[in-house]
């Protein structure tokens, strides 16, 4: 709120906060809600990932998983645009990998 503050306080009437979202709140505040999503999917990633032994992607895929599921009923509940909901479909399971892929343990045979 302190990088993008809004010029307008929120409306406490239900029927106008979906409006006020909609064309109040900058895309820049949006974005940087998104990109905490992807901060999210990948501490979760590398964190389940250690703790599990770095030998199986399945607890990463639990936890990114309850993430994406987290985010699905936050954007359900809340007036988010599409774009939104898009992105978080597309996000936590491809950064899941990418982080998985940076610090699982390799096979001593995969370089032939």
């Amino acid at each position: 709120m302190s990088i993008f503050p809004l010029e307008n306080p929120v409306p406490t009437d239900r029927a106008l906060v979906a409006d006020f979202y909609e064309n109040e709140v900058s895309f820049g505040f949006k974005f940087v809600i998104v990109f905490n999503w992807v901060i999210a999917a990948f501490v979760a990633a590398i964190a389940s990932t250690v703790i599990s032994g770095r030998d199986s992607s399945i607890p990463m895929l639990a936890s990114v998983g309850v993430l994406n599921f987290l985010t699905l009923l936050q954007i359900l509940l809340a007036p988010y645009p599409k774009w939104m909901l898009i992105s978080s479909l597309l996000i936590f399971i491809p950064i899941g990998f990418i982080a998985y892929f940076l610090i699982r343990k390799k096979n001593t045979n995969e370089g032939i």
